[in-house]
């Protein structure tokens, strides 16, 4: 009688059918004052489209004057880009911006990242500038 032998393999917690939702990665700039404006223009430059799996990780309730803001808090993780995310970029998602708060290399392998974002608002830039 032959002996079966159990090949192993390692176990992923994330795979390629994960990454099924769209966004756009998008870096924020300062751009220095134009003619006799003195205000600095902002603007944003977007990085190609990234494939990401989106993870809502819970709401959160901050006091702010006399106003409730409500920040609801996401994941997003993504295969290893060619450049450098850090906390200067947005991330968009079904016409939300939301700021990335922190970027933490999945399992330290150099294959994934995950973003760690709170939610800032609609996709009109204008409105986001502050």
């Amino acid at each position: 009688m032959s002996e079966r032998r159990i090949l192993r393999r390692k176990l992923r917690k994330i795979s390629s059918g994960d990454l099924r939702d769209e966004i756009i990665i998008s870096l924020k700039s300062i751009a220095a004052p134009i003619a006799a404006s003195v205000a600095p223009t902002m603007g944003f430059s977007d990085l190609p489209y990234d494939w990401a799996k989106v993870e809502t990780k819970g709401r959160k309730e901050l006091f702010s004057g006399t106003q409730l803001l409500g920040i609801k808090t996401h994941e997003f993780t993504i295969r290893y880009p060619d450049q450098d995310i850090t906390t200067d970029h947005v991330v968009v998602f079904l016409g939300k911006l939301y700021d990335v708060l922190s970027v933490e290399d999945f399992e330290e392998r150099g294959e994934y990242l995950v973003l760690s974002c709170g939610e800032k608002g609609s996709e009109d830039y204008a409105a986001n500038l502050q």
